[in-house]
């Protein structure tokens, strides 16, 4: 009983860290794509955060990640405001 309960926190958690590292790959692929479009570090960054933050909020708890394209037109979309 007690590890049927570790065992599923395990799982759990590996879900989350799973997620956060998809989020990550996410984030450093957009990132690295306003970049090879001429926009530096920081400004690249603050856009696809923002961009993937206002997708994720609009979207609901639970939902998936967005695409790459609509999260690099999202940011893009952010800088050109």
């Amino acid at each position: 009983f007690g590890f049927a309960r570790v065992v599923d926190k395990l799982q759990a958690s590996a879900r989350v860290q799973a997620k956060r590292d998809e989020k990550a790959e996410l984030l450093d692929d957009v990132i690295s794509a306003l970049m090879n479009l001429g926009y530096n570090k920081a400004e690249a960054t603050r856009a696809a955060e923002g961009a993937l933050t206002e997708k994720m909020n609009d979207a609901g708890a639970g939902a998936p990640l967005p695409k790459f394209a609509d999260l690099l037109r999202a940011a893009l979309n952010r800088l050109t405001k």
